[in-house]
């Protein structure tokens, strides 16, 4: 339903940040065609950045109107439904500006751990079941993420070149084909090309997971606490 443009600089971790009133410093664009997205994106392409058009299928208001369910969400399984519905409530409840990381991050834990509550409630074993398998899958998507990302700034600030860059994004991919992971949910990161507008924007939903699952573990599963 909508586009989110994301550039990133060539050279090192630095993603471009767009300002907007009420929500602050954010490090992507969105349009609601296509062509105008592709437009902005070969634009800073132009410009020296790494980019990326991301379609997403939601996005919050943040409270200030009711958002819609829109129709192309029907088209998902219900547990993956469930969990992008409550990662968008999740912003309507709490949005720091300016936080895009940990905004992102925290909705998709409580989009996920939300879900695995949901259908624990209506005693649905089985989307219980497949939430546990999403969260288990981001939680190890996020650790090799964080490792990408820490190895990277390291090879930016040495002065990495351009092959070598595209060297260590190829074994990067290969190394996460092999991750024990239980679901395609980050299929598409193993297979399309990789960029640094790619990783950061994932890095953005994904960013230290682990610490959101040890507090909840700390307060003994209750997600409101």
């Amino acid at each position: 339903v909508v586009y989110v443009v994301v550039a990133a600089h060539r050279d090192r971790l630095e993603l471009k940040t767009w300002w907007f009133p009420i929500i602050g410093s954010v490090p992507y664009k969105g349009f609601f065609e296509k062509e105008r997205a592709d437009r902005a994106a070969a634009e800073l392409e132009g410009e020296g950045f790494d980019t990326l058009v991301q379609p997403s299928l939601a996005f919050s208001t943040l409270g200030w109107f009711d958002d819609p369910l829109l129709s192309n969400l029907l088209r998902y399984d219900r547990v993956s439904l469930a969990s992008v519905i409550i990662h968008e409530l999740t912003h309507n409840t709490r949005y720091l500006p300016g936080q895009s990381a940990f905004n992102e991050s925290l909705a998709n834990f409580v989009g996920y751990r939300g879900a695995v509550a949901f259908f624990e409630a209506r005693h649905d074993a089985e989307g219980a079941r497949h939430a546990e398998q999403l969260w288990h899958d981001a939680l190890v998507f996020s650790d090799f993420l964080g490792k990408l990302v820490d190895r990277l700034q390291v090879e930016y600030a040495r002065g990495i070149g351009t092959a070598e860059r595209q060297r260590l994004f190829r074994e990067s991919q290969a190394e996460l084909r092999g991750l024990p992971l239980e679901t395609n949910l980050y299929r598409d990161f193993g297979e399309g090309d990789l960029n640094n507008a790619r990783i950061l924007h994932y890095h953005l939903y994904n960013d230290q997971l682990v610490l959101f699952q040890r507090l909840l573990d700390r307060r003994h599963d209750d997600l409101r606490a």
